[in-house]
């Protein structure tokens, strides 16, 4: 194998260590939502290791700083479905907030739009999208932490509430959303 300066051993080991670390972790969510085989709970058993020592410790304001988009995206509970699927998937982005269009101000939330939102419409419903609205199928229950809150309680309301995305807000206002990605890719 190749010699390396010690820079750069420390850098491929803390690389190799984020690959099974974000392995596990993926393992340990799925374990969540999914009924596991005695053979897959054994593994988590047997991992035993502190999840928090990964990266729990870092701020959700940190990891909105490293996200893809500075601007928060919003649609109205009117917008139709179809419009708001074509924003999620021109800004690749897994949910919208939604905003009161009398007051059509983005920090007036009354909701959120999910990818699983959209997939629950799409079966169990056979009509044209273009007769829906996103009030019909969003979410009115919208989960927040504060930027001063660690990733490790963002990750357990995420877990608790079988969700993958948060708003994030100050004193009232929105500052932003937190993504599942957004706290794994922290690391």
């Amino acid at each position: 194998s190749p010699t390396y300066p010690t820079s750069e051993k420390e850098e491929l080991a803390k690389i190799k260590s984020a690959r099974l670390n974000i392995r596990v972790l993926t393992l340990i969510f799925l374990s969540n939502f999914f009924i596991l085989s005695p053979k897959e709970k054994n593994i988590i058993k047997r991992i035993n290791f502190n999840v928090k020592s990964l990266f729990m410790d870092h701020k959700v304001s940190e990891m909105l700083l490293n996200q893809r988009y500075w601007d928060i995206f919003t649609v109205t509970d009117n917008c139709s479905v179809k419009k708001a699927i074509r924003m999620m998937d021109e800004k690749k982005i897994g949910a919208l907030l939604v905003h009161c269009p009398e007051s059509n101000n983005p920090q007036d939330l009354t909701g959120i739009l999910t990818e699983r939102d959209i997939i629950e419409l799409l079966s169990r419903k056979d009509d044209d999208l273009d007769n829906f609205k996103v009030k019909d199928i969003m979410s009115e229950n919208i989960i927040s932490v504060t930027s001063s809150q660690t990733a490790e309680e963002a990750l357990a309301l995420m877990i608790e509430n079988q969700i993958r995305h948060l708003a994030v807000m100050e004193e009232g206002s929105l500052v932003g959303v937190l993504s599942m990605r957004d706290i794994l890719k922290k690391k």
